[in-house]
């Protein structure tokens, strides 16, 4: 059982031990969900980045790709590009519309919370009399 040290890497010349394949596929497959959940969340007009995105993740979770690690680096790197690409555009869409606020839903309180929330606002329109 020798441990022996040295670059492990995903980009170096040894390329990935079992382990560290195992546990980089665990995370790939937790990013691959949270890019499925974004893409629910998206609008129509960024579907395609959040596709394309996803396509360069699945690409990633092949035993091929963890043997050559060149080909990894390669991947990895269009992984990320795809990445920044998306949340670029995403910060340019946000600052383009300025200061508006983006709420989601049509601002309805369900009605197990309604009481709580008209406490609170109660609570703050006393706090402001005080003064």
């Amino acid at each position: 059982m020798g441990g022996g040290s040295g670059d492990r890497r995903p980009g170096s010349a040894r390329g990935l031990t079992p382990e560290d394949a195992r546990q980089f596929r665990a995370e790939l497959r937790q990013m691959t969900q949270t890019a499925e959940q974004l893409r629910r969340a998206v609008g129509k007009e960024d579907q395609a980045a959040v596709a394309e995105l996803l396509k360069k993740l699945r690409a990633l979770d092949s035993d091929q790709v963890f043997k050559d690690p060149a080909q990894f680096d390669r991947l990895q790197t269009a992984a990320a590009d795809a990445v920044k690409r998306f949340e670029f555009n995403l910060r340019r869409k946000t600052e383009l519309k300025g200061n508006e606020v983006l709420l989601s839903g049509d601002g309805d309180v369900p009605e197990e919370f309604r009481k709580l929330v008209e406490q609170y606002y109660k609570s703050l329109s006393k706090g402001s009399e005080k003064k």
